[in-house]
């Protein structure tokens, strides 16, 4: 019998015992099969842990969808240099952003910027002093009833309340983020509908914005 034939012969023989029968043979090393386990483990962990992450940092409206971004963006820096003057007041301009506050303003395509009845959004981003303020204005043929279906954050509204002669429905939703709860409200005034959130772990700052939006 050659060694060829003896070779293969010994190709059904486990191959731990041929390395245990050749004492020069270096050993190769067992894998302890529970880090194995405990690795696989771990990795779905940091997925599922980086997809929560995701979801909860993405669950602002203007970041993940373009429903408040739809039509023409027009640049525009501050509350007051809206290109035309509506026929009714738009309360953000109660409001007291900082100087840092991110403004975007959108009107509809093939419109005119300096007809409002063309106007479609106003969006504002501002972080205050114990949390973020974010709001949207939405103009034209919106119907509070409508959005408050459409939105995410204003299905599971809790309370409605009445704010100088105004109807609110406000909310609040848990995050897991450094600030515990988004605190938002939504009401109609003038033909715009107001989006107004506001993440903190106090909810009277939900009622500070509202009460400088709809001061009287």
């Amino acid at each position: 019998m050659t060694s060829k034939d003896i070779f293969r012969e010994m190709g059904g023989l486990d191959t731990d015992l041929i390395m245990k029968a050749a004492p020069g043979m270096p050993q190769k090393k067992s894998v302890n099969k529970a880090w194995i386990k405990w690795g696989v483990i771990a990795a779905c962990l940091c997925l599922v842990a980086a997809g929560a992450f995701r979801i909860a940092v993405g669950f602002i409206p203007s970041q993940t969808t373009d429903i408040f971004r739809e039509g023409i963006p027009y640049e525009i820096d501050s509350v007051y240099a809206l290109p035309a003057k509506y026929d009714g007041k738009i309360l953000a301009q109660n409001l007291e952003l900082s100087e840092t506050a991110d403004i975007e303003f959108y009107y509809k395509e093939g419109g005119n910027v300096n007809d409002t009845d063309d106007w479609y959004s106003l969006i504002i981003a501002d972080d205050q002093e114990d949390g973020k303020l974010l709001m949207h204005c939405m103009f034209g043929e919106t119907d509070v009833d409508d959005w408050k279906v459409s939105s995410v954050f204003t299905k599971d509204a809790t309370k409605t309340e009445v704010i100088n002669g105004v109807s609110v429905q406000i909310a609040r939703l848990e995050n897991s983020l450094k600030y515990e709860y988004w605190y938002y409200a939504i009401f109609e005034y003038d033909d715009i509908v107001y989006d107004v959130r506001v993440q903190s772990n106090d909810p009277n700052e939900i009622y500070d914005v509202l009460g400088q939006l709809l001061e009287e």
